[in-house]
């Protein structure tokens, strides 16, 4: 039940017993201030004696204030009375309403013995192989081939053993050969850009250098290096190039140290070369090597 309504009902009991406690003191009152008179018992008469004076009646107004106080501490009482029955109804209907607790579901805890752990095993047989499948494709690796003493002509991967006039030994080994070669050195951005001319092209070959001896010596094999086309005719380094290629100039090369050198050409673009050609010293066939191209 909501405020108003009970508060509502509270003042309609209180009015109706206020009203009920009302009439009933009233006439409770009337009834008290009114009370049943007896008549007069005869007086014998005397001869001798006159006859007694009647008593005078007793006044209405009288009794009825006489019988005001009860009238009053009747309505009084009838008053305190709701006072009280409201003052309960008031706490019983503000009690709040008592709620049965939801029940809860008791936790369910699973079996153990009826888990089942899921087979983790590899199965039996692999599933077949598609008959087209031709396996990885990565080519296999082959080393180079070991360094030879000077004399014939190697490979475009070989390796030579070189000695110099002085003590000096080292393995020369022909890394890369890029033909034509890119005005902008790949492995070096920074390097400037060397300008083509019209109808020629550039070759860089790439050499390797570890010092084999207890002899240090410098780096500059490129000096005396060239091409050789199908014809028999020598193309020799350009050296402004070869010099705007390097890394770094040449310097003295310690035993068991490595470095490298490249080695750039401009030619015609329509000339067949089929030779790469290095010497150190020109004219001793112990000295130079050649190294095929193609």
């Amino acid at each position: 039940m909501s405020k108003p309504s009970r508060w509502l009902m509270i003042v309609v009991v209180a009015a109706v017993a206020a009203s009920g406690g009302a009439v009933w003191g009233a006439r409770r009152g009337r009834a008290a201030t009114l009370p049943a008179v007896a008549p007069p018992r005869p007086e014998p008469v005397m001869p001798s004696a006159p006859a007694p004076m009647a008593r005078p009646p007793v006044r209405a107004d009288g009794l009825a204030r006489a019988g005001t106080p009860r009238r009053s501490a009747v309505v009084t009482v009838a008053l305190l009375a709701v006072v009280v029955l409201a003052g309960v109804l008031v706490t019983v209907l503000d009690r709040p309403a008592k709620v049965d607790p939801v029940p809860q579901a008791a936790a369910v805890v699973p079996n153990a013995s009826a888990w089942t752990t899921p087979d983790l095993t590899m199965p039996a047989t692999m599933p077949p192989t598609p008959p087209d499948f031709a396996g990885p494709t990565t080519a296999p690796t082959t080393m180079p081939p070991a360094p030879v003493p000077v004399g014939g002509v190697l490979p475009p991967d070989g390796s030579v053993v070189m000695r110099g006039d002085n003590g000096e030994e080292m393995i020369l080994a022909v890394v890369r050969i890029d033909n034509p070669a890119p005005s902008v050195d790949m492995d070096n951005p920074s390097a400037p850009e060397i300008p083509l001319r019209l109808g020629y092209r550039l070759v860089a070959v790439h050499v390797r250098i570890d010092n084999t001896g207890g002899v240090p010596f410098l780096t500059d094999i490129e000096k005396h290096a060239w091409l050789v086309d199908k014809k028999g005719r020598t193309y020799p380094r350009n050296v402004e190039m070869t010099d705007a290629r390097q890394l770094h100039p040449a310097s003295p090369l310690t035993p068991e140290a490595s470095n490298g050198r490249v080695i750039v050409f401009e030619i015609k673009g329509s000339v067949d070369i089929t030779r790469f050609c290095l010497s150190l010293h020109p004219g001793v066939a112990k000295q130079t090597q050649e190294w095929r191209l193609t």
